[in-house]
């Protein structure tokens, strides 16, 4: 008898089934995080952002059980599907589905450097070169006011910079904060300060490292839609956190409003890969309804 393509390869069997079931297992993760974040029942961002995290992980741990039991045990397709998969019957009804699976690993493996390449395809982040303008050494003197209030303790540098059109945060052993020159120059003293403790807020929420963590597990599931769904989920709740931050610390909630508008309405380009951008759009009416409303973080 001729071995079946899985049984010369069972590397990639396992690879391709459990890349196939990650579909499923993330779905129904995404839809129990639906169920568990009805807005009656959470309106922190801090409990939607936690229970997506732990939603997320699970995912991953429960796809890469797949596979390595799997991988240890070629004939799991010809009995069960881990954890009692819903297609299991459909599976066992067609016995040459198994060759299927390193087929789907060849071309997963095909198109991930190619997914990661695009991602990874950007004209770069500016680089950090500080000016001397006074307005930037007032910044960086408030810089390390707020830090200290935020019990922030490492060094951040700032730097003005005509390559961007949005407030943007990017390293996590050396934090780097840059803002459009012309963004600044149309915003109040108070705005401006209050953008800058929205970045403080993700630097103190170790957000970057999240960020950097959920790129590139968006790299490596590119072709399942509810990790996107997660991880959209979850920068919008980092976002929202840091707006609850700032919100409880300053006194003019309408004015930070204004500046958020003011920076949906310039940023138009997508953002750079593994950096973190303060952005305008409807979470911020959100945030500044809960802060009336008491809540804090």
């Amino acid at each position: 008898k001729t071995p079946m393509l899985a049984d010369r390869f069972p590397f990639f069997q396992a690879l391709g089934f459990a890349l196939l079931n990650s579909v499923w297992i993330f779905g129904l993760a995404w839809l129990l995080f639906q169920t568990l974040t009805v807005r009656s029942a959470s309106s922190f961002p801090r409990v939607r952002y936690r229970i997506a995290l732990l939603l997320l992980g699970a995912g991953l741990l429960i796809t890469t059980a797949t596979f390595t039991v799997a991988f240890k045990d070629s004939d799991i397709l010809s009995r069960y599907i881990l954890a009692g998969a819903l297609p299991s019957i459909i599976i066992l009804s067609k016995p040459l589905l198994p060759d299927v699976f390193p087929y789907l690993a060849f071309a997963y493996l095909l198109a991930l450097p190619v997914e990661g390449f695009r991602r990874l395809r950007y004209k770069g982040i500016p680089k950090l070169q500080g000016t001397g303008d006074p307005m930037e050494v007032f910044l960086l003197s408030k810089i390390a006011e707020l830090s200290g209030q935020l019990g922030i303790s490492r060094k951040i540098s700032f730097a003005f910079s005509d390559a961007i059109n949005s407030p943007l945060t990017y390293g996590f052993w050396k934090p780097v904060i840059l803002f459009p020159m012309a963004l600044v120059n149309n915003l109040s003293l108070a705005q401006t300060e209050a953008l800058l403790l929205h970045e403080l807020a993700h630097i103190r929420n170790n957000d970057y490292l999240t960020h950097f963590v959920l790129q590139a597990m968006e790299t490596l599931f590119f072709f399942n839609p509810f990790v996107r769904k997660f991880i959209r989920s979850i920068a919008l709740e980092q976002e929202l956190r840091s707006d609850y931050l700032v919100t409880s610390l300053i006194s003019d909630k309408i004015a930070y409003a204004e500046a958020l508008y003011r920076l949906g309405a310039a940023d138009v380009e997508a953002p750079l890969p593994y950096t973190l951008k303060a952005s305008g759009n409807e979470v911020a009416v959100e945030s500044i309804e809960l802060a009336h409303e008491g809540l804090t973080l």
